[in-house]
Order: C-alpha cells, then structure tokens, then sequence
C-alpha cells in the first residue's frame, strides 16, 4: 500500500551532525563532477551539530574536541581506494571543504598555525559543520524538523515529519535511509523521588543549573567515557575546585594511547587487513581505544581536579535516601555497595537501536522479518551490515554508520575518518569504478 507523499528523494539522513555533513558535502561534489544527478535530503530536529554546540545537551560547547580537527569531513581523502580512480578528482574537490578552508575563510589560519594547530573546542567544531553544509548546495537538502514515524512503502522509506511550528509532512526516500546520532541514551532505573537530583546527557546547561548543588557537593557520574567527561569538566567549571567527584564505572578507566597505529587503524582499517581479525580482537580493540575511554586532552584537564575518586561497579539503581540525597546502590564482585550524593550523572552511553526501534514502531516486525534478526539485538545487527553498511535483505538501503565499526572499520562509528564513511555509504547509489571525468569505468554517468 503507498501513502501520498509531500516530496521524493534518493537518500534521507536523519540527523545533521558530522556524519550527515560529511554525505552532503560528498554528494555536493560527486553531482558537481557529473557522477549524479543525486538528491540527498538531510531532516534535523534542532540545527546543524546541535549535540556539539553546548546549546542542546550533551556538552557544554566548551569541551576540547577528542579529534584532531584535520580529520574533517573529507579525511583520510582516499576515494579512489573505494570508489575508483575517479576518486582522485572526488578528494581534490572535497578539500573546499575541509579544516583548514574554513580557518581560511573566517581569517584564523594563520592564528591557528602559530598556536600549534590546536584542537578546537566542541562549538567551534560545530561552527566548522554548519559552514560546510551551509557549502553543500548541489542536490542537498536541509529540512528542520522531527522524524516521528518511519515505515517501508512500495515507493520507499516513508518518513512522517513535524516541524517545530507543528506543521506536518511526509517524504519518500527512494533509494536509502541513513540513521545518525548518538541515538536514545541508556538510562538506569530510578525513581520520581530522586529524579530531581538526577543528571541526564539530553538535559541543557540551564536543566543542570537548576539541580542545586552548594560549594563541596559531592556528585557521582556513572560511566568513563568522553561524554563523561564533558559532563564532569562542565561541573567544575561551574561549580569549582570543592566538587566532589566519583566516578563509577564496571572498569577502570582507559586513555587513548593515540599512537600511529592505533590512529592508523582509524584512518584506514585496511591496513590491518581488519575484516579478517577474529570478531573477538576487534571487539577488544575498540574497547580498549574507543568505548568508554578517555581522550588525552580531556584526562589532562580532569587530572587538575584533586577531588576524584573511582569506584569499579555496576550502579544497579538510584533511590532517594532518608536524608534526601541521592542513594547509589553499586554491584561489585564481593559485595553492594551503598553511597549518598548530592547528584547523579547518568553517563552510560546511548544505543543507536533503540532510536530505529521507536521510529519503526509497528512497521519494526516486518523489517525484522526480511533482516532475518530482532533489531534489540546489537551483535547480530552489526554482523549484518553489508560494506556500504547497509542492512542485509532491505530494499530500499538501511544504513547504520553508528554500529558498523566491529564490521567494516572502528572509525566509521565516530568523526576518524568522515571521508571513508561517506565513500561505504554512497558507493551504494553509484557505478562502481568510478572514471574520471564524472563517468564510471564500465559505462555511462548515472542518469
């Protein structure tokens, strides 16, 4: 059965944060070079990056990004490996929009030359994402509004869209539908009781504001990752050297080593000849390098505040204690452990399934019938993503660049290498090789 639709086009991206930057800006480039006509329709809720500006959650914008800010949306800048020797052209055009052309638009270059090629904060990266969308003309569009129902169409994936204003609308994507963002955080159980000295990663800096917190209080973040963090550098910015920390997470944590190989594996997983390494390897690597580690830069600020602690365990749940605090009840291998904060920081992490579950809704069985595996199930999810990191058995694409690391590549999950994931992702709508001069190897442009 079809749905009459507001408007067609080939390619949907939910979200428009780096990930989606990176496939507009290529897009914007291939059309320009002939290798299209291809329509790409980005749909966001907020604005460009808003999970990097400090305005919507997540970080207070201040943070120091975790990346080196040269792998842009172009970086490692190797089309040709993936999509043919017509990449050569693809890479030099998608230097307009990289790192070091914005600076030279906005008249810091040489500033930032001279001040060691320093990392710049999360909203000054998303000054950098909005500038190259705001570039990417050719085929791409950008709709500011809420995706609240997905579901498969004889045409396509029928999206049903909300802008801010509440004006309702429908688009088809013919060809492929691509999910980004951090998806729905993973939240512990707690009670109405204490939510009021509850922190969540969506709450905004005025939301954190309103949690009282007095000179020494002590806060407890669950979880050891960046967005940890952000948070806990955000607090003591905030609320100054007298904050109490703890941290409790099921392990110590780790540090990015950051060394050529491990960056290398990032930029270009091929060189480890990563598909073939036995699954248990790569889930150890990018445990080890990516989930729930820290960045060098961030630890180094986190290291000047003297009132730290670690405890290693699973928070099993929060309750308001009888003095009105926050009771956080603790898992560790010989014993429970009970201990009172003035705030919890729930930091655990979010699952890119749980955002596709709830925008399927009814529509979730029978894309799980043609997948041929429950879509709660993150593993097997992530073995069926295909090399353009699409779901197997869909048609149109499903593309899931948030889980295709332990598949295809860890850097394809994160900003490592934006120019590769835009490479796996539109290789499916493209003649394969391409040649130079807008045309493929083996015939004609596309039409």
């Amino acid at each position: 059965m079809t749905e009459p639709t507001g408007s067609r086009t080939d390619l949907v991206v939910v979200g428009a944060g780096p990930k989606a930057v990176a496939l507009a800006a290529k897009v914007h480039v291939l059309n320009e070079l002939g290798y299209g006509p291809l329509k790409l329709t980005l749909v966001e809720r907020r604005e460009v990056a808003a999970s990097w500006t400090g305005r919507h959650g997540f970080t207070s914008g201040q943070e120091i990004l975790g990346t080196r800010p040269e792998k842009d949306v172009g970086f490692p800048y190797q089309s040709a490996s993936r999509l043919g020797v017509g990449g050569q052209d693809i890479d030099a055009a998608m230097t307009r929009f990289s790192w070091q052309s914005y600076l030279v638009h906005i008249g810091e270059y040489r500033r930032w030359i001279d001040t060691g090629a320093s990392f710049p904060t999360h909203s000054e990266f998303a000054k950098y994402m909005a500038w190259a969308l705001s570039r990417a003309v050719n085929g791409v569009e950008l709709r500011l509004a809420t995706v609240t129902d997905v579901r498969l169409d004889l045409g396509g994936w029928l999206l049903r869209c909300e802008t801010a204003a509440g004006a309702k609308d429908t688009l088809l994507a013919e060809k492929g539908l691509v999910l980004t963002g951090p998806g729905l955080p993973k939240m512990l159980p707690y009670t109405k009781e204490v939510a009021h000295r509850v922190i969540t990663p969506t709450m905004t800096q005025a939301d954190i504001a309103a949690i009282y917190l007095a000179p020494g209080s002590r806060v407890c973040i669950v979880g050891c990752g960046e967005s940890a963090v952000s948070l806990a550098l955000s607090l003591i910015r905030k609320y100054g050297e007298d904050l109490e920390l703890t941290f409790v997470a099921p392990s110590l944590p780790y540090s990015r080593a950051e060394s050529f190989l491990e960056n290398s594996v990032y930029s270009d997983p091929q060189l480890v000849a990563w598909g073939q390494l036995a699954e248990s390897q790569r889930h150890e690597f990018v445990r080890r390098t990516d989930r729930g580690v820290m960045s060098p830069g961030a630890l180094a600020q986190l290291a000047r505040h003297r009132k730290l602690t670690f405890i290693v365990g699973r928070v099993r749940e929060l309750q308001l204690s009888r003095n009105g605090l926050a009771n956080v009840v603790v898992e560790q291998p010989d014993e429970v452990v009970r201990k009172e904060f003035d705030a919890v920081a729930i930091c655990t992490g979010a699952c890119p399934l749980s955002a596709l579950v709830k925008l399927l809704g009814d529509c979730r069985p029978l894309v799980e019938a043609r997948v041929g595996c429950s879509l709660t199930d993150e593993a097997s999810v992530m073995r069926q993503l295909d090399s353009t990191l699409s779901l197997r058995g869909l048609v149109p694409r499903l593309q899931l660049p948030a889980l295709a690391g332990l598949a295809h590549g860890p850097g394809l999950a994160n900003l490592s290498c934006l120019g590769n994931l835009s490479d796996h992702i539109l290789a499916a709508y493209l003649p394969s090789p391409l040649a130079q001069n807008g045309r493929s190897a083996t015939g004609p442009s596309l039409p």
